[in-house]
């Protein structure tokens, strides 16, 4: 009984393999959004905010048409919140935010 399950197993992992390798590899197509802030680099709100805002309804619409999201970074630039100002502040400051996000999706080729 032993031995007669262990073949099965066998005989239906070699099927899988087959029927993997006759189908061919998957071909991919990639889709690249990038969702920018809309802050200012200068004057005195340039660091109001840290954050870049991500529109969860654009997410859900590519969720539905089947692309997968399979990486993502942040771009970051300097700002300048005393540029231009006569009371300009010297010494370290933190002037580096995130300036956009970029999503990178994936899904297999409909025509392939």
């Amino acid at each position: 009984m032993g031995v007669t399950k262990g073949l099965l197993v066998l005989v239906g992992l070699g099927v899988l393999t087959l029927g993997c390798l006759g189908s061919g590899p998957v071909q991919w197509e990639y889709k690249v959004i990038t969702v920018e802030s809309d802050l200012s680099r200068t004057g005195p709100d340039a660091m109001s905010s840290f954050t870049v805002k991500v529109d969860e309804d654009t997410l859900n619409s590519l969720g539905l048409a089947n692309w997968e999201l399979v990486g993502s970074y942040v771009e970051h630039n300097t700002s300048f919140p005393n540029f231009g100002n006569d009371e300009y502040v010297t010494g370290i400051r933190p002037n580096v935010r995130p300036s956009a996000v970029v999503f990178i999706f994936k899904r297999p080729r409909l025509d392939s």
